[in-house]
């Protein structure tokens, strides 16, 4: 609060039985967070999250990620109002004032922001398409198997990811090419509608409740949100088949 110049605090968790959004149901190409082992949490971590939990400045949400309370209040109070302390990389293409963990140097993402760089770190909506194409290991979430780059295809982590959008300008641009490299590695036509809406909604940060946030006006596939309905409604159909 004091290195943000803030006037209160609000710490955001997610319920142990929360659907984290469905993702765990809407994840087909690996199991979402599938990597995670229950025996690898810090000791005394049981203790201490009940502590945090009854801490009356805690939200926890049992419906969504914590990831995507940092979105909505952001829109919800202003991003110029809302200062984000977190080690977690996927909130970086959240608005707001970003609040370093180590240092408390603030940096600020606007919500027109497309891309800029801070100790090695991207911050801005390109974060997002990085990761389409990267992926998120933490998660479990494997974004694009392999690209089509200088005529080769090859494993798509961050190097490549990276080489792709180098000189992307804008939103526009680095949709188009993720877009492209779906298209490429399955296929034209369907093919690619799914796996790229699949890995979308399971990356993106809601700033809603709603499942495919990602479609709606301000989200990053909405103009493709028409051609991406079909897609929608088997991402629909997983959900309600549990």
């Amino acid at each position: 609060m004091r290195a943000a110049g803030a006037d209160r605090v609000t710490i955001l968790a997610t319920s142990g039985a929360s659907h984290k959004g469905h993702r765990f149901a809407i994840a087909r190409a690996k199991p979402y967070q599938g990597k995670r082992d229950a025996g690898r949490k810090p000791r005394n971590w049981r203790a201490l999250r009940e502590l945090i939990e009854r801490d009356p400045r805690t939200v926890v949400t049992d419906t969504l990620e914590a990831d995507d309370l940092f979105h909505i209040n952001s829109v919800r109070l202003g991003d110029e109002n809302v200062a984000i302390l977190t080690e977690d990389k996927d909130m970086r293409m959240v608005p707001g004032w970003h609040l370093n963990w180590n240092t408390h140097a603030l940096v600020r993402v606007h919500p027109d922001t497309w891309a800029f760089e801070v100790d090695g770190k991207v911050y801005g909506r390109k974060w997002f398409w990085l990761q389409m194409l990267q992926g998120d290991g933490t998660d479990n979430i494997p974004g694009l198997p392999k690209a089509t780059f200088d005529g080769k295809q090859k494993l798509c982590g961050p190097v490549t990811a990276s080489d792709l959008l180098a000189d992307a300008p804008d939103e526009g641009v680095a949709r188009e090419r993720v877009i492209e490299q779906y298209q490429l590695f399955y296929g034209l036509g369907e093919p690619w509608r799914a796996p790229l809406l699949e890995q979308a909604c399971l990356l993106w940060m809601r700033r809603s409740d709603r499942l495919l946030d990602c479609l709606l006006p301000g989200g990053p596939l909405h103009e493709y949100a028409e051609m991406l309905q079909p897609a929608a409604a088997e991402i629909r159909g997983r959900v309600t088949d549990l």
